[in-house]
């Protein structure tokens, strides 16, 4: 009856765990928008206070746009492994039907046809990611009469160009899965195998 009461009080602490690390994912894509419309907001002050966008100094910021969102979405993704974590012990030690049925779905055939919250946010990292480099672009072009050949002939700002290529490839790869951030059967095996452990005695 303890034992019972025992487990049941682990379960709760670990949905409890789940649930917080399934809310912080969400404040993530929250935050990386505050941050984008900050950034846009600060390009949008210069043109609206008669300020010469001046490539050198928006180049740089478009890269750290990206940088930003690329930290964030990195832990947006840790985030994932670790509810696995926890989502796989709960199948291995419990049974936890919901937990072994929502991976039969997500590993399915037709899975790709209904997109989870990952694909989703990993959606809108990919905008965010291209609205960083196209608005201070159209600020360029069509702000001020600031000649656009002194955007395209500065460095920095085709850096931020190819950053943004190869940033937008990153996301939708991991995103959609295309590329997994860890193996679900391999951690299914590491917890099979210590909870058939022996608990080791402690020696007085």
């Amino acid at each position: 009856m303890e034992k019972a009461a025992s487990e049941q009080e682990d379960c709760r602490k670990i949905h409890s765990e789940i649930t917080q690390l399934v809310a912080l994912r969400f404040q993530l894509t929250t935050l990386s928008v505050v941050i984008f419309v900050a950034m846009l907001g600060w390009y949008t002050t210069l043109v609206s206070k008669n300020t010469e966008m001046a490539p050198h100094i928006v180049g740089p910021m478009m890269i750290i746009i990206q940088i930003f969102l690329t930290s964030i979405f990195m832990y947006y993704i840790h985030l994932r492994r670790i509810i696995r974590i926890f989502s796989i012990y709960l199948s291995v030690k419990f049974g936890s039907s919901w937990e072994s049925d929502w991976r039969k779905f997500r590993n399915g055939v037709n899975s790709t046809r209904f997109k989870t919250y990952t694909a989703f946010g990993a959606n809108l990292f990919v905008v965010l990611g291209i609205l960083s480099v196209v608005y201070p672009m159209g600020l360029f072009w069509f702000g001020l009469g600031v000649e656009a050949y002194r955007f395209a002939m500065n460095p920095l700002c085709w850096v931020a160009t190819v950053i943004l290529a190869f940033y937008m490839v990153f996301v939708v790869l991991i995103g959609h899965g295309v590329i997994a951030t860890f193996n679900e059967e391999h951690l299914e095996q590491t917890w099979t195998s210590l909870l058939s452990e022996p608990v080791a005695k402690t020696v007085d």
